[in-house]
């Protein structure tokens, strides 16, 4: 389709090797580019419409169930164990509520988060009934931010972190930075799980949540966000070789009604030597309101923390002249401009 025709699509690929470090790799020819001018419009009605990212939380009076009889600072029941909410069903599980809230003081917060599934509203005060000692060691923020869920998303999350043991014991850590919390109002009675999580954990609790939403673009966007603000120390990386490859966007179209962006993304090996697997891409889009569907992982030293990667190959080497292509799609709400910038690697990008 013309380039005209892409409206907040891209202006322009550019391998960041070349635009950054000037590197041989930026040829002319690996470089897709839409007219500068395919701006969104300057219409307030050109606004996104209601969909899965984060977005400012309802107002925290609008709880699915009260809890009748409880008292102000007191804990109320009954709490479960996390088996509770794992043994829910697809349907039922879309009426649980997970709240990942920051504990860990006002020196560096990092985001709190609340997933909803149904268009539930959150049930903030719920929570915090249940979990008054929490909600005191809250720091002044703001509520957390929503990231809205379908049932299927919300039965892979509760899967997901079941399989990590220190972050569903339902214990309290030593030195805890996260309240992990979950909610459920079946049968109009309120049933809540809680744990609290050191640094370490609460990395792993929310790697294990990436891996279940990563195709919710918002929710994997925010989640990014607070693993990088968990690291604890730089990740063992692979070895960056942008400057050994030619990246093209041969296809790209745009979906005005669902407003996403679609592409191919294409790594032929212009150097001499093979590249070892597995082959990784980080992307920066240029634009937080820009998100990538469907991300392998997340990077916290390249472009933006939590900015997504996405692996092009992933158990055998890339031969000389040989290329390889992988499918991308971007969230693009709000169709802001997007200018999308990629560092290669052999291994996986730093984090």
């Amino acid at each position: 389709m013309p380039a005209s025709a892409i409206r907040g699509a891209f202006v322009a690929l550019a391998l960041a090797a070349g635009a950054a470090h000037a590197g041989p790799a930026a040829d002319s020819s690996a470089h897709a580019a839409a007219d500068s001018s395919a701006h969104a419009p300057a219409d307030s009605s050109a606004h996104a419409p209601a969909d899965s990212s984060p977005h400012a939380p309802a107002d925290s009076s609008a709880h699915a169930v009260g809890l009748p009889g409880a008292r102000a600072g007191e804990p109320v029941e009954p709490t479960v164990p996390y088996a509770h909410f794992q043994s829910l069903g697809l349907a039922d599980a879309g009426a649980v509520q997970l709240r990942l809230l920051w504990i860990g003081g006002d020196k560096h917060p990092l985001p709190s988060l609340c997933f909803a599934a149904g268009g539930a509203a959150p049930a903030f005060e719920l929570f915090d009934d249940f979990f008054p000692a929490t909600a005191k060691r809250t720091p002044s923020l703001e509520r957390p931010l929503v990231c809205a869920l379908t049932a299927d998303e919300a039965h892979a999350l509760l899967d997901s972190l079941a399989l990590a043991p220190d972050v569903v014991d339902g214990r309290e850590d030593s030195v805890a930075v996260y309240s992990l919390a979950l909610l459920d109002t079946l049968g109009g009675v309120p049933h809540a799980f809680e744990s609290l999580l050191d640094p370490r954990s609460a990395r792993e609790c929310v790697d294990r949540a990436f891996a279940a939403l990563r195709g919710n673009a918002g929710a994997a966007q925010m989640l990014g966000l607070a693993g990088c603000g968990l690291s604890l120390e730089r990740d063992p990386c692979g070895e960056e070789v942008s400057d050994r490859v030619m990246v093209a966007l041969p296809r790209i179209q745009y979906d005005p009604t669902h407003r996403e962006v679609a592409c191919t993304l294409r790594i032929i090996n212009r150097s001499a030597a093979p590249i070892a697997p597995p082959i990784t891409v980080a992307l920066g889009t240029g634009s937080a309101a820009v998100r990538l569907i469907g991300a392998d992982g997340y990077t916290c030293a390249e472009f933006d923390p939590g900015a997504p990667y996405v692996v092009v190959v992933a158990d055998s080497a890339l031969a000389p002249g040989a290329a390889v292509e992988r499918a991308l799609r971007f969230q693009n709400l709000r169709q802001q401009t997007m200018r999308l910038v990629g560092r290669v690697f052999s291994g996986r990008p730093p984090r």
